[in-house]
């Protein structure tokens, strides 16, 4: 279960990167003509996936410190 954790968060952690660079990649490829709207909408999106790796990282940081915790029960 705890392998199955992890590898969901470190899956939804590169699954935000990968979308962070694409609405990077948007937002450096708009010209000044593009609307305001579309960058700002890139922008909030960016946001949104930094929180969700966020998140994720405390779900690893979680799940290391319950594998630390029954490691020092075993010793």
């Amino acid at each position: 279960m705890i392998s199955k954790v992890s590898n969901t968060a470190i899956q939804a952690i590169s699954k935000a990167t990968t979308g962070m660079q694409k609405e990077a990649g948007k937002i450096a490829t708009s010209s000044l003509s593009d609307s305001q709207a579309n960058i700002t909408e890139s922008l909030v999106r960016m946001k949104q996936q930094a929180q969700a790796t966020e998140a994720n990282a405390q779900v690893l940081k979680y799940v290391d410190n319950m594998i630390g915790s029954l490691l020092d029960e075993k010793a």
